[in-house]
């Protein structure tokens, strides 16, 4: 997975589905936030079993694919970013 995105529009996004990812669970895999590409747009999303939220944000996809990573840590790191232009890989 390759893509560009704006530091702003991403962070934004993790925050609000932050949000919902679970810190204290049983299932670990709860604390963690969906990054999957959708032709030019990066879904961004996270559940903790009775909550599902869901966001898009507009990317430019270089190569296609999915990864799920810890909520907490990428919204962090994200937001201490400066505000351009973020590489993921």
């Amino acid at each position: 997975m390759e893509l560009t995105v704006t530091q702003e529009n991403l962070a934004r996004a993790l925050t609000a589905v932050g949000r919902v990812a679970s810190t204290k669970t049983q299932l670990p895999i709860l604390g963690n936030i969906l990054l999957r590409t959708d032709n030019n747009r990066l879904l961004v999303a996270a559940t903790n079993l009775e909550i599902a939220t869901t966001q898009y944000i507009g990317a430019k996809v270089a190569k296609p694919g999915a990864i799920t990573i810890p909520a907490r840590l990428v919204s962090e790191f994200i937001s201490s970013l400066p505000k351009e232009s973020v590489d993921l890989k």
